[in-house]
């Protein structure tokens, strides 16, 4: 390239910028780089700055008395002011107090000399900045050339000269005429305000003769800032510095300055180093601190939610969302100055949710950044409260502890409180009162019921479990129903309430189920009397079991109400597993029982009557119930010497005739409701010894079953052929579920006796079977005992797939890859089908969503590519996991283990167009490769993802080192193909090329169809450029935008 350039003079005026900025401690010793922080309005604030720490900032170029420093931040604590000193200086230049979210104008008026190093000492409180810069200047006049300046009066203004060379000039005016010079219109639209400075000097002007300044925002109406009158003498020239926002009405689209003078004869107004200066628009939007609700979950005992907030000013409106805007919620003042908002959700249901608050100041600022997510769990109860929500279940989830009368009150049907092994503890117990009265850890009130409670410890409470009735004129409420499970309770009392209505029914006890729980009191499960002509009311029903039920000291009643007629007696139901003990146990006064060992092999004994309990103790010690085994002792355990229903489980199959046997012989006033060679046998008594299971002289005939085998059959076996051959002659049925129902076998000949025989099952349900046969010979003789296990299984599923390609943990640049699998075979050769599953597994910001195909996309095919992109990279530790199951038509299979593929990103980035050759430049000259001659350089994305490039190059000059405006650049949309990169982060301006790597490419696309950018050079020989050939390598550098 090659050029003649002569010398030009010409200046350009622009915002001076800091270029380094760090936090040092009182003694100015480092604490940390915070430039980034403060290097533009941006939203990012620098860290606390102490009471007594500096901030020690540097300016592109050296700063004299005509600039100033504007620093942007907050307060933080008291009421700081920030001091201006030269670098490791002790002589203050200026200071100010800070104000919150404006900037403080620091003027460098005492600043001698030049300087672009200063130390900023905080004191009086703590901030934090934004936002440090010496402001854009808009106007600056040396006063060489007043040529841009509309000037009025005889004579004009003028470029001084002489001993006032270098100063604006104007003298002797004519009959008190003021002579004015007025500036261009000076836009200032994206300005938040504009100062003022200059040096002015009245040199031997009388009182009533004055140099002034003046303001306008709209060019035609303009207001007196200041005046500067004549003493006589001559004052020396004077520094000023005026804010115009304080005179004009800013923010405005346009502002001009004009200076005015009125001086007589060998007299001057003189004013130099005239400069405009502006700030960027701020945007301050009020401060939202969330109150409720916190980052936490949230219990049903905080229900209804009662969100909150503040703002550190007064709102015009402020509203909410918790489904990111689909919904908005106005919130409404509390009325303490706009500054505290509230709003009661009483209708949220349980899950996850992020509380966004919106709120407009006054001004019209919004803030819609401040946001909380949080959890509801309303199933969690965290002290004591009140349950009105029913049909569902709830946890304790923490021990409750206090002197609450009453603590947890369910007033709602089909409840279930899981108590996760934590306590409910009274501080203030009265003592034991009688079952039904004072406090109550855990009430249910009348009508409701069906009510669980697992795992809680329960102590010092009059009533552990509880139910309660608010209006007894109601009439004679009965007893809530109690599940309690693993469980330490005093006491429990689901007695019925009295009531007071005549000829009302009195109330039934409630039932009480108790599983793994150890009671140290009272049992309490009564009816009430009945009123004139009403019944009396029934006792409740108690169930308890327990591998070890411990009843010892405790009192059991469930005794029934007077009436006309009486209720019924309530029954106990004790399951034990290992041992029974009730030492100095009370039974009340009247109940029914039920004894059962609730072994594999154990017995029952169900007493129906009702019977005087009061005699009854040490039942424990009295009875035995074991393996085809019962006894009670009726000397001991008089009013139980009566009829009864025994069940023994667990009987021998090794019996040919069995026979109930009582005291060892055979019972003839026993009757059996099922068979005697059942494994389980139920038979009526009619008092009490001791009842076995035993072998009676039998000549029963032999059955051998043949089908079906102690094995497993599926729908392939349909129907089921049972068959069955006997030794002699005789009849044959069989049965399903032991007995319930029989089914008669037909011989050969469809006959019904005979020695082989059969039946056909073509409907059977998936379960476990066992195959009884009940064999009759011809002469009587039964044999109840053959049996068989077998299983049904109408279907299984398939096994899941082998996993093949990608393999576990592979490594891949291709973004659409092709998944492939091993073929099934099923059990039952249906054909298989498969679903393929692709999900995220991300460690960063990175969504995207699972890929899932069904049975109905891929069919029996074993391999699926994917049509679009997966979105993330392996080199953000972001992954993918894959896995197929295969499906029969009815079952699917379990999802294969999965594998992991990693997707790694590719970066090739190629120059198609990698020089631009501008040929000869004449002096001055200009060209660029906007219009194609030359041709742009041209980089294309050869790789698998979006990248960033950045830019830098030598210098082209030897008079201008980059970055220089006579060496440019810009990137564009290549013809073929626009849109191929992201343009509002990009450099799509000319812009001075840099000397180090500046991204100036933001996500250029890897897609074929929109890959390729161009960059334009723009070339300006400088004025003082010697001619010669000049050449600069440019680099790009391409990295990961994803």
């Amino acid at each position: 390239m090659e050029f003649v350039a002569p010398q030009l003079s010409n200046q350009t005026f622009n915002i001076i910028v800091i270029t380094k900025a760090e936090h040092l401690d009182e003694n100015r010793s480092f604490i940390s780089d915070i430039y980034d922080d403060v290097k533009e309005l941006d939203g990012n604030w620098s860290e606390t700055i102490f009471d007594g720490d500096y901030v020690r900032v540097s300016f592109e170029k050296n700063l004299t008395f005509i600039n100033d420093i504007s620093v942007y931040a907050r307060k933080v604590t008291g009421n700081p002011s920030i001091k201006v000193y030269e670098v490791n200086g002790t002589t203050l230049i200026t200071s100010g107090g800070v104000v919150d979210n404006e900037y403080l104008e620091l003027f460098l008026t005492a600043l001698s000399g030049e300087q672009d190093t200063f130390d900023l000492l905080v004191t009086g409180g703590s901030v934090e900045i934004e936002h440090i810069i010496d402001p854009t200047e808009l106007l600056f006049e040396n006063c060489d050339d007043l040529s841009e300046w509309t000037r009025t009066g005889a004579p004009d203004w003028v470029p001084g000269s002489g001993g006032f060379l270098g100063s604006c000039f104007a003298s002797d005016t004519t009959n008190g005429q003021e002579h004015n010079m007025t500036s261009v219109t000076l836009d200032i639209s994206d300005t938040s305000n504009a100062n003022l400075s200059f040096l002015w000097r009245n040199r031997r002007g009388d009182a009533g003769e004055f140099v002034r300044v003046y303001a306008s925002d709209d060019g035609s109406n303009y207001v007196k800032i200041s005046e500067l009158e004549g003493t006589g003498g001559d004052s020396g020239t004077l520094p000023a510095e005026f804010a115009l926002g304080d005179y004009i009405t800013l923010p405005s689209s346009t502002v001009s300055v004009r200076f005015g003078c009125i001086i007589g004869p060998n007299e001057q107004c003189l004013l130099d180093d005239i400069n405009v200066t502006s700030y960027p628009v701020v945007d301050t939007t009020p401060s939202v601190t969330i109150t409720f609700p916190q980052n936490r979950t949230l219990y049903y005992s905080e229900t209804p939610l009662n969100f909150s907030v503040t703002l550190n000013e007064a709102a015009d409106e402020v509203w909410y969302t918790l489904d990111g805007g689909t919904n908005n919620v106005t919130m409404t003042t509390d009325g303490a100055g706009g500054y505290s908002y509230n709003h009661t959700n009483t209708s949220l249901p349980d899950g996850s949710y992020t509380f966004n608050v919106y709120a407009n100041d006054t001004s019209g600022n919004l803030n819609d950044t401040e946001t909380v997510t949080f959890y509801l769990n309303q199933s969690l109860i965290s002290y004591c409260t009140n349950v009105t929500i029913g049909n569902k279940n709830y946890w304790l989830n923490n021990s409750i502890g206090g002197d609450w009368a009453d603590c947890i009150s369910f007033k709602t049907d089909n409840v279930t409180l899981y108590g996760q092994n934590n306590y409910i503890e009274s501080s203030v117990s009265g003592g034991e009162l009688p079952v039904g009265n004072a406090d109550r850890a855990i009430q249910v009130l009348h009508p409701f019921g069906n009510f669980t409670i697992e795992d809680v410890n329960i102590t010092k409470y009059d009533v552990s479990v509880g139910m309660f009735t608010e209006d007894s004129s109601l009439g004679g409420d009965s007893g809530a129903n109690f599940t309690i499970k693993d469980d330490n309770i005093d006491v429990i009392s689901a007695d019925a309430e009295a009531t007071t209505i005549i000829n009302d029914d009195g109330g039934n006890g409630g039932e009480i189920y108790l599983y793994e729980v150890n009671v140290s009191s009272n049992i309490s499960s009564s009816g009430t009397n009945g009123i004139g002509t009403g019944n009396g009311g029934n006792g409740g029903y108690v169930y308890i079991e327990n591998k070890i039920v411990n009843l010892s000291s405790v009192l059991v009643e469930l005794d029934y109400g007077a009436g006309s007629p009486d209720g019924v007696a309530g029954r106990l139901i004790i399951n034990y597993t290992d041992l029974f003990d009730d030492l100095n146990a009370d039974y009340g006064t009247n109940m029914s029982l039920t004894l059962i060992n609730g072994s594999g092999t154990g017995s029952e004994i169900m007493w129906y009557d009702r019977f005087d309990s009061s005699f009854i103790s040490n039942l424990s010690l009295n009875t035995v119930l074991s393996n085809n085994y019962v006894f009670v002792n009726a000397t001991a355990l008089s009013p139980l010497n009566i009829s009864a229903n025994i069940t023994l489980r667990g009987i021998s199959d090794t019996f040919t005739n069995p026979e109930i046997k009582k005291d060892g012989v055979t019972c003839s006033d026993c009757y059996n409701f099922t068979s005697l060679s059942a494994a389980t046998v139920i038979f009526n008594v009619t008092g009490f010894s001791n009842y076995s299971i035993g072998e009676a002289p039998n000549n029963a005939p032999t059955v051998t079953i043949n089908f079906p085998a102690n094995q497993t059959y599926n729908k392939t076996s349909l129907p089921l052929n049972f068959n069955v051959s006997l030794n002699e002659e005789g009849s044959v049925y069989y049965s399903l579920d032991t007995g319930i129902n029989n089914v008669t076998m037909f011989n050969e000949t469809a006959g019904l006796i005979g020695l082989f025989f059969n039946a056909t099952n073509s409907s059977i349900a998936n379960g476990s079977y066992t195959f009884n046969v009940y064999a009759n010979d011809t002469s009587g003789n039964l044999n109840y005992t053959e049996n068989i296990t077998f299983s049904y299984i109408h279907n299984t599923p398939p096994p899941p797939p082998v996993l093949e390609t990608p393999s576990d943990g592979s490594n891949t640049t291709d973004r659409t890859p092709v998944f492939t699998w091993v073929s099934v075979t099923d059990p039952e050769g249906d054909t298989v089908s498969y679903e393929l599953n692709v999900s995220l597994i991300a460690s960063s910001l990175c969504t995207d969503y699972a890929r899932y195909f069904d049975q109905a996309t891929l069919g029996a095919a074993n391999s699926k590519e994917l049509e679009e992109d997966l979105k993330c990279l392996y080199d953000n530790n972001d992954y993918y996991n894959w896995t197929v199951r295969a499906y029969d038509g009815e079952l699917y299979s379990d999802w294969a283990e999965p594998y992991r593929i990693n997707i790694s990103s590719l970066i090739i980035t190629t120059l198609i167009n990698d020089s631009v050759e501008f040929g000869n430049i004449h002096f001055q000259g200009t060209n660029d490769t906007s219009d194609g001659y030359p041709s742009p350089f041209v980089i294309q994305n050869d790789g698998n993802s979006f990248v960033n490039s950045t830019i830098s190059a030598t210098n082209l000059w030897n008079t201008e080192s980059n970055p220089t405006d006579y060496y440019q650049f810009k990137v564009d949309n290549y013809t073929a193909e626009l849109f191929s990169f992201a343009w509002d982060p990009s450099t799509t301006i000319y812009t001075a090329m840099p000397a180090v790597s500046t991204l100036f490419l933001v996500e250029l696309n890897y897609t074929n169809a929109t890959d390729i950018a161009e960059i334009d050079i723009n070339v300006t020989v400088p004025p003082d450029e010697g001619s010669d050939v000049r050449s600069s390598v440019v680099t790009f550098t391409s990295s990961l935008a994803e």
